[in-house]
C-alpha cells in the first residue's frame, strides 16, 4: 500500500467514527451479565460487578439492559442498583 493509499484509509475511518458517535463498547459498559461459576447474575459497571464480588476483564458487547427484577439477579446487584438510580433520580430534580 502506498503511503496516499494509507492516508485515505484513515481519513475514511476518522470519518465513520465522527458520525457514528460513540464506540458500540462504550455506549453500554453497563448492564446485567452471567457469569459460569455464578447461580445468578450480576451487574457490572466498567467490568465490576455491585456486590463487588466479580469483576470481568472485558466487557461483552451484549450486556443486558432492564430486566431488574428477575429471580434469577444477585439480590445484592439489585438493591445496589436500585439505591443507585434513586439517587440518580434525585440528583436529576435538583
Amino acid at each position: 500500500m502506498s503511503s496516499e493509499e494509507i492516508s485515505k484509509n484513515i481519513e475514511k475511518q476518522e470519518s465513520q467514527l465522527m458520525t457514528s458517535g460513540e464506540p458500540e463498547e462504550e455506549k453500554h459498559n453497563e448492564g446485567w451479565n452471567w457469569i459460569y461459576n455464578s447461580p445468578k447474575w450480576h451487574y457490572f459497571v466498567d467490568g465490576k460487578s455491585l456486590c463487588k464480588r466479580w469483576m470481568l476483564f472485558s466487557t461483552p458487547k451484549n450486556l443486558e439492559q432492564g430486566n431488574n427484577n428477575s429471580p434469577d439477579n444477585c439480590k445484592l446487584c439489585r438493591k445496589t442498583l436500585e439505591k443507585r438510580l434513586k439517587n440518580e433520580k434525585r440528583t436529576n430534580r435538583s
